[in-house]
């Protein structure tokens, strides 16, 4: 079995997430590999560019998290509890290019503001 060489982790953080615009999507459950998962919804959703910073090395896997914090506004109808979050080439549409899960999940409420905070969102390779 192979083995990517941190180089080369490091490489791909960048080429598939640093060369580009990409867009943080909130998600109720997980969108799994296929993005079959549920898009949150609801008036004032839409899916916000993120910034992630240089890859480093931690723990022998290449990391790379956001370095600005992600504003979604303030929902404007209750969007669910989201649990999970994806990113993707477009802001609507689009591929979506890695996922993962929040370490809390957080019921959006009508009025309620959704903020990740900076280096909330880690993406790692191994």
């Amino acid at each position: 079995m192979g083995a990517l060489s941190n180089t080369h982790a490091i490489e791909l953080i960048n080429h598939s997430l640093r060369n580009s615009t990409v867009y943080l999507a909130l998600y109720i459950n997980e969108p799994g590999a296929d993005a079959s998962g549920t898009e949150v919804s609801g008036t004032g959703y839409g899916r916000v560019a993120i910034t992630l910073g240089l890859p480093t090395v931690v723990g022998g896997k290449a990391t790379s998290s956001n370095t600005n914090a992600v504003n979604f506004g303030t929902a404007g109808s209750a969007w669910g509890t989201v649990s999970y979050w994806a990113i993707y080439d477009s802001s609507s549409g689009g591929q979506m290019l890695w996922y993962g899960a929040f370490s809390r999940s957080k019921t959006v409420e009508i009025n309620d503001s959704v903020v990740v905070a900076i280096g909330e969102l880690d993406v790692t390779l191994s």
